[in-house]
């Protein structure tokens, strides 16, 4: 039988070589230096006092450490952003099915801009001299029933009022600004980080004047007018109104088409498409009043994607989301082909007039474009009669 040791006590001391140990053991005993029990018990006296690393010992942890945040890092916000992309198309997919249940119930898409004669007295109406008609309520103010905010819909007055008398309406304490700069998801895009809500740009006619920063909602999907923003500098709504049927998009103003009109067939033809706030302005979800407010809340397919200002855009790498007539959802990217020369090579055709006569020779040089073989693919996609076929390669 194995004889039970008690560990007492431990002590060093030192000598002119080295270190003597002695271990003190129960029975007053000690075990002999070079001894197997000896030998075990300076082990385990070790491995008590040697503890914690050496500094060259952290110093590659940590160096191992950063290595490891360099290498996933970028795969997190890879994924990240590849979330935020899906939920991007998951919103459009929903603006896509509102749209066909629209159409349903009305037989036809919304306007690009709903009509009203403009109501003199108004704070807005100072800014459309000469005109008889001011925009309105946009295609997104018009498909909330049908996403489920009938309530939005119903308190900003979008079956009872003029956009018009419900902006003016929100400059005033306790009135329609919480319904007209309502938030609402589906509009916007994630990966929009810099948007601004609601929309404040300087400059933007949204706004009601020099000191005034009340705004409309934003929203990160505009709506596709077409090729023109016919109209002149600022594209006034009479001339979009005049112009209507001389775009080449679904959406221009006072215009609701259905789907037989897109001859070239839902599934090519392009309705929608991002427009973050960096590069493209972003867009609003009601409309816009005065001067210039198809450029605001309209994107059109004569500039390139991510190009500038009210081009369509957005801060997804490469390119942008846009829904298609079908409710189809597709990736463009920026390098898309992209042309706009005239059929006869003497230049480009231009994407603004100042005259219905002017934008009939426009849009008769698309046409013409169009059938030569000369315009892009992406303007080809955007226009919905233009009978020319493009592959897009989705």
């Amino acid at each position: 039988m194995k004889k039970m040791l008690l560990m007492k006590k431990v002590s060093l001391k030192n000598s002119g070589v080295g270190k003597r140990i002695s271990v003190k053991i129960g029975g007053g005993g000690r075990y002999r230096e070079g001894s197997p029990q000896f030998n075990k018990s300076r082990v385990a006296l070790k491995r008590r006092i040697l503890k914690g690393f050496t500094l060259v010992e952290l110093l590659v942890v940590i160096a191992i450490i950063g290595v490891l945040i360099a290498i996933l890092l970028p795969a997190v916000q890879a994924a990240r952003e590849a979330a935020r992309r899906m939920q991007c198309t998951n919103n459009l997919k929903q603006i896509g099915i509102a749209q066909h249940n629209y159409h349903d119930t009305h037989g036809t898409l919304p306007s690009g801009a709903v009509a009203h004669p403009i109501e003199v007295g108004l704070v807005i109406s100072n800014r459309n001299v000469g005109q008889d008609y001011c925009t309105g309520w946009g295609p997104l103010a018009q498909i909330l029933p049908f996403i489920e905010q009938t309530a939005a819909w119903e308190s900003a007055g979008v079956s009872s009022l003029s956009l018009e008398r419900a902006f003016e309406d929100i400059l005033k304490p306790g009135s329609r600004d919480a319904i007209v700069n309502t938030k609402i998801n589906f509009f916007l895009c994630p990966s929009d980080s810099e948007l601004q809500f609601p929309n404040k740009r300087s400059g933007d006619y949204a706004t009601t004047g020099s000191g005034d920063t009340s705004a409309l909602a934003t929203s990160s999907y505009s709506p596709h007018r077409g090729f023109f923003r016919f109209g002149g500098a600022y594209g006034t709504f009479l001339a979009n109104q005049q112009n209507a049927t001389l775009n080449t998009g679904v959406f221009p103003a006072s215009k609701a088409y259905n789907f037989t009109a897109i001859t070239d067939g839902l599934s090519n033809t392009f309705v929608y498409g991002e427009r973050d706030y960096k590069t493209g302005r972003a867009s609003y979800w009601p409309g816009t009043c005065g001067i210039g407010s198809m450029n605001y809340t309209h994107g059109y397919s004569a500039l390139k994607i991510n190009e500038g200002s009210y081009a369509f855009s957005s801060l997804h790498a490469g390119g942008a989301n846009f829904l298609f007539g079908d409710g189809s959802v597709h990736f463009l990217s920026e390098t898309i082909e992209s042309k706009k020369d005239r059929a006869d090579g003497s230049g480009i055709i231009p994407d603004t007039a100042q005259s219905t006569d002017t934008a009939t020779e426009t849009f008769d040089l698309f046409q013409s474009a169009a059938a030569a073989g000369t315009l892009g693919i992406y303007q080809l996609i955007g226009s919905k009669d233009d009978g020319a076929v493009a592959n897009p390669g989705f």
